[in-house]
C-alpha cells in the first residue's frame, strides 16, 4: 500500500510541476484556481501514503486513511467532472 501511495503521489507531483512551469504567464485570477487544484490533488493522494505508513506501524487500523483517500479522491473527481461538463461548455 505504501509503494502504490508513493507512486500515485509522485505521479501527481510530476504533473503539477509541469503545470507550474507556466506559472508566471497565468493571469492572477487563474493562479488562485491553479493553487486550489494543486491543493486538491495533494489532499486526495496523501491519505494513500499515510494509509501505507499507518498499516506498517499500526496494522489494519491504517485502513481508515484509505477510506479518507478514496472519499477525497471521489470528491476531486466530481469537481473535475463538473469543470469538464459544465464550465467548459459555457
Amino acid at each position: 500500500m505504501l509503494a502504490v501511495g508513493v507512486a500515485d503521489w509522485a505521479a501527481i507531483v510530476a504533473i503539477q510541476l509541469l503545470q507550474l512551469r507556466n506559472w508566471k504567464s497565468l493571469e492572477p485570477h487563474l493562479r488562485l484556481v491553479g493553487v486550489a487544484w494543486i491543493v486538491m490533488g495533494q489532499v486526495a493522494t496523501l491519505p494513500f501514503v499515510a494509509a501505507g505508513g499507518a498499516m506498517l506501524g499500526w496494522g489494519m487500523g491504517g485502513l481508515y486513511w484509505l477510506v479518507a483517500g478514496v472519499v477525497l479522491s471521489f470528491l476531486v473527481a466530481v469537481a473535475d467532472a463538473w469543470v469538464i461538463l459544465v464550465e467548459i461548455h459555457r
